[in-house]
């Protein structure tokens, strides 16, 4: 199975490298509704801007980044070359995992035979799961550890989601949960926390297999955590994408030092294990349903304890601040208590659903701004300094 899963890795991967994927709404900044403009972006942007499923959707991409500075900078900087070029269309971007209140049937497919494809292989579900998600590549040079660090990665998976939820809107109601992107994800197959491989050639037995069965390529995996053969990484895909810049930043870093602490330690070290696939899917839907409020379930048979997934995003952040830095490790420790569901569903309470879109898509640009007052991005995204 090729496109990204199995297959042959990279001479040249190497740990340390990082890359981030973002997926935006384009919204109507006076109404926040949907707008199908992907095509007059495309043609306006001169960023690394790619078409998704949906015309409403814009994905963006940084180039690979050899520190997390770099990776600050490309960050910001993308999604303010995409900021512009959707104004120009007359649009914005809103950086949240699902629209808060656009009815799914009402958006429209992007015409590839890829996306015709995949309508017609998930039927009903492809509308249903129409969402936004943040994915951080890390790279790994060895695809046995890559696999090492997929299966450890597999605990700590609740946590950064439980930081990251960014959707508690759905077809302008509250849904209950601080992430119904998670659950609307989960309509479609090979999503949600993936298997325990243990092995490279286990991993490649499993592709073999989805491949009988039909899978068309490696592209079609979308567990919460994957190895990408086409990159040398392994792929972190739970999160909501972020309104901040800051939290997305934040998000990103500490993939990519949580994967170097994997790569440096073994797996008695690990600050979280579970052993039981049931409560670690509890654990997981626990997140999906109350973010960082929700109970984290760690230990082994004889020693289970339980915690809030606050608690456990504070511990992870007390791990890394070493290689994150103070700043880094501060915003992470806000996120441990304040996710960006909770300002979205705040948002919602001053100004329905369509309020809490447009303070979205105004968040997502002025935050490149407000965070680092920088006057070449407020010139980039059109926006006044």
């Amino acid at each position: 199975m090729s496109d990204g899963m199995a297959g042959t890795w990279p001479r040249d991967a190497s740990n340390g490298t990082m890359g981030v994927e973002e997926e935006f709404l384009l919204v109507d900044p006076a109404t926040g509704e949907p707008m199908p403009h992907i095509e007059s972006v495309m043609a306006e942007t001169t960023g690394r801007a790619t078409r998704e499923f949906v015309q409403e959707l814009v994905e963006s991409c940084t180039p690979v980044c050899s520190s997390r500075d770099t990776l600050l900078e490309e960050i910001v900087g993308m999604r303010a070359t995409l900021a512009r070029d959707a104004a120009r269309s007359g649009s914005a971007i809103a950086g949240v995992g699902v629209h808060a209140f656009t009815a799914p049937e009402d958006l429209t497919l992007t015409e590839t035979d890829r996306y015709h494809e995949m309508s017609s292989t998930l039927p009903w579900t492809w509308r249903e799961a129409t969402t936004c998600g943040m994915h951080v590549h890390v790279g790994v040079a060895d695809r046995d550890r890559a696999i090492e660090v997929c299966d450890r990665l597999r605990p700590y998976l609740p946590v950064l989601l439980a930081m990251s939820v960014n959707s508690p809107l759905w077809r302008g109601r509250e849904t209950g949960m601080r992430s119904v992107r998670t659950a609307l994800r989960r309509l479609q197959p090979r999503t949600g926390m993936p298997p325990r491989h243990g092995s490279w050639a286990a991993f490649e037995q499993r592709m073999a297999a989805f491949a009988e069965a039909g899978v068309p390529d490696g592209s079609w995996i979308w567990w919460g955590v994957r190895p990408h053969a086409t990159f040398g990484t392994v792929e972190v895909r739970v999160f909501d994408t972020q309104s901040d810049v800051r939290n997305a930043y934040a998000l990103a870093a500490m993939t990519s030092a949580l994967v170097e602490h994997l790569l440096e330690t073994t797996e008695e070290d690990d600050l979280f294990a579970v052993y039981d696939e049931e409560l670690l899917a509890e654990s997981w839907y626990n997140a999906m349903r109350d973010g960082t409020d929700g109970i984290h379930v760690v230990g082994g048979p004889g020693a289970l304890r339980t915690q809030r997934l606050g608690e456990s995003a504070l511990d992870l952040a007390e791990l890394l601040e070493p290689r994150l830095g103070e700043d880094v490790a501060g915003r992470l420790r806000v996120l441990a208590l304040w996710p960006e569901a909770n300002m979205q569903l705040h948002d919602y309470e001053r100004g329905g659903p369509a309020g809490a879109m447009r303070a979205a898509a105004q968040r997502t640009t002025a935050s490149c701004i407000a965070a680092f007052g920088a006057s070449d991005v407020a010139e980039s995204a059109g926006v006044e300094s």
